[in-house]
């Protein structure tokens, strides 16, 4: 079970059972009338407002009234018992709270659930949702792994294209006729060293091919004496030098190496076994040149193809579930960064669930706040708060967060229905605004408003109908595990408000008692992991990947070694 149907679960209807069967039964009487006298009503804002964070009006209606409060602010009761204010709402869940006096000094208050922020279009791709970084000890560890895939066996399908490398027939002085073909049979070299070095727009890469050897075969004829012999050629090895560009193509990283440069150093051949003058005019410098071009062919045909390979697999596309719900993640790399200390890489990501629609003003905005992608790590990254506020706007229009438990469908234990005297029922949960991700005052923190619960016992002795809002926050522990980000939801503080009820007392009365006896901490064993993959990349392995909140508020850092 996902950390986000536990939240639910730990503030909706499943627990209410339990917490109503705890009052006492001489304060809430069978056919007991509830009194109209004294009220106090909020009427703005709404319930399940969508509302910019800053000062927003609050007003409303009291009757028999001596003072009302909202949060620590006194405000004017007119003669008809209206009265009207601010407040200053944050981004997130906020909970407005109209406190008032009576004449005989009972409390009486009314709670409203809104949501405050900056929404976003939930049909689009967000913006650099996520930010990647390979810095200087990450490319080494890559390019090392690539020089080990590239294999000098890469070159034997190409050496048929290739040969003859040479053929010509002419004459030369001292010899009628010549006629001369040359193949190249294998070429073999050591481990290829790939090393870069960032610079600003593109990378500078510098590599060497150990121990290069090349097996040729020379045959023709001269003045009529056919030869057909042996030719080798060797460097200590063959350095290399190109620019390698990176870019962005269709969600992709793109490589393009450019101004290549290869020198033979140590070179050597042996074409003793041709006749007379052949190897010194002829085959030589044409056997190098070819081989040079080549390796250089190779080179640039292989590196990018890759470097492409590893690249993709820094991709945060991935399929999930949510309340047992498919939730599908697309990522796409949009722009690829140079600078003096890596390769930086901007993705933007679009989730999508089944069936949701375009509900309230879209999902929560993270707002402002520079990102910060460690330039020492081997890889590095920043996920955005939008991501995951998108995926769970997206849950919420897909009206997968909307509980129903029923005795007549089986969904729900008649046993739970006991505290409240009753035997058959239905309990069900409506979420009026979607969860969201906030940074709280100890970091990432789930909030969560407006969650209607509607608990119906038709032959309840207590009452049949009771209808409770419930607001609740939790803190959220950020941290890795096989390979997945994972977020760990913390103890949950709900406030509640009954906003209908038959049960014979007060609303205010009834929603004391059910928050003094809500017991959250049975449940705590429904514990589950709200989590998705950290990016990899491909046939390198992450170690010592540490994760934490960013200073700027609304990003999560990931930090990694590559091996």
């Amino acid at each position: 079970m996902s950390t986000v149907a536990r939240f639910l679960l730990c503030t909706s209807g499943l627990l209410l059972p339990f917490a109503i069967g705890c009052k006492k039964e001489d304060d809430i009487v069978p056919g007991q009338t509830q009194r109209v006298d004294p009220m106090l009503q909020l009427d703005s804002p709404a319930a399940a407002s969508w509302l910019p964070v800053g000062p927003t009006p609050v007003a409303g209606i009291s009757r028999d009234m001596r003072t009302v409060k909202v949060g620590e602010q006194q405000l004017v009761l007119n003669d008809g018992g209206a009265f009207s204010g601010q407040v200053e709402l944050v981004r997130g869940v906020n909970v407005v709270e109209a406190r008032g006096t009576d004449v005989r000094g009972d409390t009486h208050y009314a709670r409203h659930g809104v949501l405050a922020g900056t929404f976003g279009e939930p049909d689009g791709a967000i913006e650099d949702a996520a930010v990647i970084r390979l810095n200087q000890s990450g490319l080494d560890v890559l390019l090392g792994m690539i020089g080990e895939l590239i294999d000098p066996s890469i070159l034997d399908g190409t050496l048929s294209t290739i040969n003859p490398i040479y053929s010509d027939s002419y004459g030369i002085f001292g010899w009628d006729a010549v006629t001369i073909e040359a193949d190249v049979d294998g070429v073999d070299f050591g481990v290829i060293q790939l090393a870069v070095t960032p610079r600003s727009g593109a990378l500078h890469l510098e590599g060497t091919l150990p121990d290069l050897f090349v097996d040729a075969q020379a045959r023709g004829s001269v003045v009529g004496f056919d030869f057909d012999s042996d030719v080798t050629m060797w460097a200590d090895r063959a350095d290399l030098e190109a620019t390698l560009e990176l870019g962005a193509k269709n969600g992709m990283v793109t490589a393009e190496l450019s101004d290549m440069s290869l020198e033979l150093v140590g070179f050597g051949y042996d074409t003793s076994l041709l006749p007379g003058d052949v190897e010194s005019w002829i085959l030589v410098d044409t056997l190098q040149s070819t081989i040079e071009e080549q390796v250089l062919a190779m080179v640039e045909e292989e590196v990018p193809g890759f470097l492409d390979e590893a690249l993709a697999g820094l991709d945060l596309s991935f399929e999930t579930e949510l309340l047992s719900t498919p939730l599908s993640v697309a990522a796409d790399i949009v722009r690829v960064d140079v600078d003096g200390d890596g390769v930086e890489l901007g993705v933007d990501i679009t989730a999508d669930m089944p069936n949701a629609g375009v509900e309230g003003s879209g999902f929560l905005l993270a707002g402002p706040g520079e990102a910060f992608v460690d330039h020492d790590a081997h890889m590095a990254a920043v996920i955005g708060d939008d991501l995951l506020n998108r995926m769970l706007y997206e849950a919420w229009a897909a009206g997968v967060l909307e509980l129903s438990m029923s005795t007549y469908d089986g969904s729900l234990q008649s046993f739970l229905l006991t505290p409240l005297h009753a035997t058959e029922g239905t309990i069900t949960v409506d979420a009026a605004l979607p969860p969201v991700i906030v940074e709280g005052r100890n970091g990432l923190q789930l909030q969560a408003a407006e969650l209607i619960v509607t608990i119906d016992t038709p032959d309840g002795e207590l009452g049949t109908h009771l209808v409770i809002a419930v607001a609740a926050k939790a803190d959220l522990e950020v941290g890795y595990e096989d390979g997945e980000l994972v977020l760990d939801l913390g103890e949950v503080n709900p406030v509640l408000m009954v906003r209908e009820s038959d049960w014979g007392a007060s609303n205010e009365a009834v929603t004391e008692l059910v928050a003094e006896m809500l017991p959250l901490d049975t449940l705590l064993a429904l514990v589950g992991n709200f989590s998705f993959p950290i990016p990899e990349i491909s046939g390198l392995v992450l170690t010592d990947v540490q994760v934490s909140r960013e200073s700027s508020g609304v990003h999560t850092g990931v930090t990694a070694s590559l091996e």
